[in-house]
């Protein structure tokens, strides 16, 4: 696994990738969907809950290939509540 982050103007981006081969076209699709998932015992709410967060803070979360994740957040200065 591998990660990088920037700074670009007034945002933070992120972006983590796995060397392995990846998740299925099929199953990105419903990615975030909540109580989507592949795992025995999953209870499919990890990046449902992620993306939720990340929008609330005006941010955002999407996945780029198969093997690969990308956060985008606004460099905040207080919390947007």
């Amino acid at each position: 696994m591998s990660w990088h982050w920037q700074i670009f103007r007034n945002e933070a981006i992120f972006q983590v990738r796995d060397r392995v081969p990846g998740v299925d076209p099929e199953v990105l699709l419903q990615a975030f969907a909540p109580f989507y998932t592949q795992r025995p015992g999953g209870t499919g709410l990890g990046l449902a809950i992620a993306k939720k967060i990340i929008l609330d803070y005006r941010g955002s979360l999407w996945v780029l290939g198969r093997n690969t994740v990308r956060l985008r957040s606004p460099r905040l200065r207080r919390p947007p509540f």
